[in-house]
């Protein structure tokens, strides 16, 4: 029986899935070779006031790419939200996250799919009047087969 995952759990060692989705597998990645941000890394929206900087992480497209027999790889784009309390720090972060998956391609944890390509298609700067934070997107294209 494979645990339900939730915000409160979601950091559970990779050994509790036999396969694991490409989401898990990004979040696995990021929170194992990014270890300074001590957890701050997020599905879908950062946390409300936990410490900066921080990475929320979401797909925002899936591309199918069948084959005769099967429905082939996938292409899947994955937007990385990075805020952190000053510009800096913001590309910093952000810079590391686009090396943990530069050129980057196997298997990000046991049972993950095989990643065959990672793309950085789009990256952005922005900053939030309401609350004086610097806000950074990354966009990247994962190219995947389950195996």
């Amino acid at each position: 029986m494979i645990p339900v995952k939730t915000r409160e759990n979601w950091s559970w060692p990779v050994a509790r899935w036999s396969k694991l989705t490409i989401e898990e597998a990004i979040y696995h990645r990021l929170s194992t070779e990014l270890i300074t941000l001590g957890g701050r890394v997020y599905p879908v929206t950062i946390e409300q006031g936990c410490s900066l900087p921080a990475i929320a992480y979401k797909r925002i497209s899936t591309r199918r790419d069948p084959t005769l027999t099967t429905q082939g790889g996938r292409f899947v784009s994955v937007q990385f939200d990075i805020v952190a309390t000053d510009y800096t720090t913001m590309r910093q972060t952000r810079d590391a996250v686009r090396a943990v998956f530069e050129d980057i391609v196997g298997q990000y944890a046991p049972g993950a799919p095989y990643i065959q390509s990672a793309d950085i298609m789009n990256e952005m700067d922005g900053f939030d009047t309401g609350t004086e934070m610097s806000l950074g997107v990354l966009e990247i294209e994962f190219y995947y087969t389950d195996l």
